[in-house]
C-alpha cells in the first residue's frame, strides 16, 4: 500500500510533502489492522483542500480541511502544515471515539 498524499494541481515543497506523509504515516499506526488509506491535497480556485480517508471492511475515519492563502500567515513557511495537524487531530478524535465505543460494546457483551 502507498501511505502518501496524492498531490492534484499542484507540485507541493519538498519540506511539506515530508511532513504531510510524516504524519500520514503516523497516524496509519494508530489505526486497526488491515485500513486502507487516500490522502489527497487539491489545489483549485485559489484554495487548498485536504482529505484523508482511512477505513477497512468495517470502519470509516475521514477528515477534511480548506486553506484559504489570503487567510494565511504565507510568509511563515509552515503555514500548510496547519492543516496537516487539523486533519491529524481530527482523525485522532475518531479513532479516540471509536476506541471507546468498542470497549463499550465488549464491555456489554461480557456482561451478557
Amino acid at each position: 500500500m502507498r501511505l502518501e498524499f496524492e498531490f492534484v494541481d499542484f507540485n507541493p515543497r519538498k519540506h511539506f510533502k515530508e511532513k504531510a506523509n510524516l504524519a500520514l504515516k503516523k497516524i496509519y499506526e494508530k489505526m486497526p489492522c488491515d485500513t486502507v488509506c487516500e490522502a489527497t491535497c487539491t489545489y483549485y480556485s485559489h484554495y487548498f483542500f485536504f482529505q484523508v480517508i482511512f477505513y477497512d471492511r468495517d470502519q470509516k475515519f475521514e477528515a477534511q480541511c480548506i486553506l484559504n492563502p489570503k487567510k494565511e500567515d504565507t510568509r511563515d513557511r509552515n503555514w500548510q502544515i496547519k492543516a496537516i495537524d487539523k486533519l491529524e487531530e481530527q482523525l485522532d478524535l475518531k479513532l479516540q471515539k471509536w476506541l471507546a465505543e468498542r470497549e463499550i460494546d465488549v464491555n456489554e457483551k461480557k456482561a451478557a
